[in-house]
């Protein structure tokens, strides 16, 4: 999908939702509410274990890499 202005949407490894802004991290595509949510919450904290998971989920899995 994309937008009026032509960008692209890429789907992300951490929610695995459509979004236009983001980040690329070792050609994993990471949106923008992800990784303020990754950088502000402590690692004690539940969501963060999630936001572990889902990476290394993207990692085992060639489906996220940006060709």
């Amino acid at each position: 999908m994309g937008n009026e202005l032509g960008q692209k949407n890429r789907r992300c490894v951490i929610c695995e939702e459509e979004k236009q802004n983001g980040y690329y991290l070792c050609s994993f595509f990471i949106c923008l509410d992800c990784e303020r949510g990754m950088v502000h919450t402590e690692v004690e904290h539940p969501a963060y274990k999630r936001f572990i998971k889902q990476l290394k989920k993207a990692m085992s899995s060639q489906k996220y890499i940006h060709n």
